[in-house]
């Protein structure tokens, strides 16, 4: 499977069912193309279920030191 492919099956995707918590993504190294989508489309994406729970992934740097800052 080429990167497009593996692109174009990303972008179907359900974003509620977008787990980057699933070591196989870091295992195949494509992890980095469900954060692209991410920060495209749900820069604070909540994922309701996965096998460590549910939680928030919050993937743009501004984001990201804004929630550090503001406790």
């Amino acid at each position: 499977m080429n990167i497009s492919d593996i692109q174009n099956r990303i972008a179907d995707i359900p974003l509620e069912q977008i787990d980057v918590s699933q070591p196989e993504l870091f295992q195949n190294d494509t992890v980095g193309m469900y954060f692209k989508r991410l920060r495209q489309e749900s820069p604070v994406h909540y994922c309701p279920s996965s096998r460590y729970g549910p939680y928030w992934s919050v993937t743009r740097f501004d984001d990201i030191i804004a929630v550090d800052k503001d406790h």
